[in-house]
């Protein structure tokens, strides 16, 4: 299982305000036994500090104005408070140290508690708060991300249970009975898609079937980003090449005087191979 904490990705200038991944939230769940990685970006060069459950360490943004600081691994409990401070400050309340797990999966893990008839009668158990429910917003890469596109922790309540997957919910109540520790769950679901499009590029390049589509994208290694960046750049260099140029301009073939008595005459709709232009696009 992996800790989702731990990971986020930041670039920038060196007058970034100090910020956190975007998953680190009041009423989030932390995954106990495992050192607790915190990242974020703050001014480049500046240093940064982070305090949690009475541990404080101590480290440096890059130029670019990231940072990474690491805890020791904590038992199961809380509520905690983490507090980042820079040159500006930022406290996180309410965090609690258990296991967290990723529901992920198609239009059945997708699908929510109010959509069924379950009605949760179990009292003690939403005010135990035990559990808490993030739900992600769907993105997509060739390149695993450092941080999730969108999703606020909710701790556990009638209404955050009615507009969460219904799976995912039954199990982590199963679970947090059985453990006796917190549960935090991560809803990141997509109807209808494959489960191919849930694995990463090296799964899939075990099979032998996905290996002309994948093997492009894991010899380019560049996410949409990137890949983003550089066609614009090509095609910066394209337009200033060919767009807007060629015989047809030079010679002004858009003006109405223009003779066309020598041209070739062709039927439409229709394609440029069935009348003797087997080379042309367009």
């Amino acid at each position: 299982m992996i800790p989702l904490f731990v990971s986020i990705l930041f670039s920038g200038a060196q007058a970034q305000v100090l910020s956190l991944n975007s998953y680190f939230g009041d009423h989030m769940v932390i995954q106990r036994d495992q050192p607790i990685i915190v990242k974020g970006v703050a001014a480049g060069g500046s240093q940064v500090s982070v305090k949690f459950a009475g541990q404080t360490s101590h480290g440096f943004a890059d130029q670019e104005g990231a940072w990474q600081i690491m805890l020791p691994p904590f038992s199961a409990g809380g509520p905690y408070s983490l507090t980042v401070t820079a040159k500006e400050s930022i406290t996180i309340n309410d965090i609690l140290v258990g296991d967290i797990w990723v529901c992920s999966g198609q239009s059945n893990m997708q699908w929510q508690i109010k959509q069924t008839d379950f009605r949760e009668s179990d009292l003690d158990f939403i005010s135990s708060d035990q559990i808490r429910l993030i739900t992600t917003h769907v993105a997509m890469d060739y390149l695993p991300k450092e941080d999730i596109s969108g999703g606020i922790w909710q701790r556990l309540d009638s209404n955050a249970i009615g507009s969460f997957s219904a799976v995912a919910y039954h199990f982590g109540k199963s679970l947090c009975q059985f453990t006796d520790v917190p549960i935090g769950l991560v809803s990141a679901n997509l109807g209808a898609s494959s489960i191919e499009a849930w694995m990463s590029n090296e799964a899939l390049w075990q099979f032998p079937q996905f290996r002309d589509e994948i093997g492009p994208i894991i010899e380019r290694n560049q996410n949409f980003d990137e890949l983003t960046t550089e066609f614009e750049n090509w095609r910066a260099s394209w337009d200033e090449e060919y767009y807007l140029k060629g015989i047809g301009l030079t010679e002004k073939w858009y003006l109405p005087e223009t003779d066309i008595s020598d041209w070739t005459e062709m039927q439409g709709p229709g394609f440029w191979e069935d009348h003797g232009y087997a080379d042309h696009d367009g």
